[in-house]
């Protein structure tokens, strides 16, 4: 009788192992992340920002890289001792992972609090933690599928912009098909042309920080000429292209650079970004419309900023062209319209009585460095 049930513990034994085997191969019958692209991580000498990477990397990338299937596997309790006793690994991120039992309501980190830990320190960060914020953006956009809210963007970009990162920003946008960050977002396009316009103005607009400010400012025109960050050959509706704002801050960009190497439009393009300028308010004098010129109750002071990039392109446009410049009626009239509305909103921002380093303060500072030309200059 004894050596009968040793037979059927055998069995069990044996049938259990199949079992397990069974389950095991049904599970992970495809073991290579969905999305096993994902380019490593660049370590960092801040080892609290690395942990944020490896928890974002574990405990989020990595189970929404799977399928549907293998994903609960991870998730499940039964499957701990499964996922133990058959080990399987795969290069994830630039590292070798194993499928491990993850429990959802103690071992899982807030996303939303991991990514604006990370936003944080890649933003007041050196170069090694700038290198990973493509890889963050594609992560976010091709495995979670949900991308970096604006919030977010618009502080790198601010950051960049002081920090002299710049052309880590720009680099994010050439991989457009990877991070899904384009110029199509108009609070990307408009965070951005103002940041570079800050390299620029906080310069005051000499040689050196108008060249710098230039060649990114190129580099957006370029961009925004792309399907992937705006409508290609085809002028579209409402296109950034066509709006006088953007015009007007590129105007601005090559106006300074010229004046502040010599005054002389040599190669022309003061006049084309002028004429194009002009011509567009002439066609549609709705598109600069001052009454649309609002103050922000907090916040960066978007409309107000393009507003005077618009006016001190003109401005210097005017002084550089002279007798040359083109439609110069059109351009006089809109001069004495942005003064006036600028000065208006310039008393109300200082009714304000803000305080140094703030966003009315530094739209206040670039007014009246713009509108007193011996200093602009």
């Amino acid at each position: 009788m004894s050596s009968v049930c040793q037979q059927c513990a055998l069995r069990l034994q044996r049938a259990s192992q199949t079992t397990t085997r069974h389950l095991s191969n049904r599970s992970f019958s495809s073991t290579t992340p969905v999305s096993s692209a994902l380019p490593a991580f660049v370590p960092t000498r801040n080892s609290e920002f690395d942990g944020i990477i490896e928890d974002l990397r574990l405990k989020h990338f990595f189970p929404a890289s799977l399928k549907q299937n293998a994903r609960k596997v991870l998730y499940q309790q039964k499957n701990r001792q499964l996922l133990e006793d058959n080990p399987r690994i795969v290069e994830f991120g630039g590292k070798q992972t194993q499928y491990q039992y993850i429990e959802r309501h103690t071992e899982v980190p807030n996303r939303g609090d991991l990514l604006r830990k990370a936003v944080d320190i890649i933003a007041d960060g050196g170069e090694k933690e700038w290198a990973n914020l493509p890889v963050l953006l594609q992560a976010f956009h091709k495995i979670i599928q949900k991308p970096v809210e604006d919030k977010h963007i618009e502080k790198l970009i601010r950051k960049a912009g002081v920090h002299n990162k710049l052309a880590s920003f720009i680099k994010c946008l050439h991989m457009v098909d990877r991070t899904g960050l384009s110029l199509k977002n108009d609070t990307v396009l408009e965070a951005l042309l103002l940041a570079i316009r800050r390299r620029a103005s906080t310069g005051g607009f000499q040689r050196i920080a108008t060249t710098a400010a230039l060649k990114y400012g190129t580099e957006v025109a370029d961009l925004l000429e792309t399907e992937e960050h705006g409508t290609a050959r085809v002028l579209g509706a409402n296109d950034p292209r066509t709006r006088p704002q953007v015009i007007g801050l590129f105007l601005e960009l090559v106006a300074a650079n010229v004046q502040s190497t010599g005054g002389k439009d040599v190669d022309g393009v003061v006049k084309s970004y002028a004429q194009k300028l002009l011509g567009r308010i002439k066609e549609q004098p709705a598109s600069i419309e001052t009454s649309k010129i609002q103050l922000q109750p907090a916040g960066q002071q978007t409309q107000f900023l393009f507003a005077v990039s618009l006016w001190h392109g003109l401005q210097l446009a005017s002084k550089i062209l002279g007798p040359q410049m083109p439609y110069a009626d059109v351009a006089r009239t809109t001069l004495k319209q942005y003064r006036s509305v600028l000065d208006k909103l310039e008393k109300e921002l200082e009714a304000r009585q803000t305080q140094p380093n703030t966003y009315d303060r530094m739209a206040i500072d670039d007014w009246k460095l713009v509108k007193q030309p011996s200093k602009a200059a």
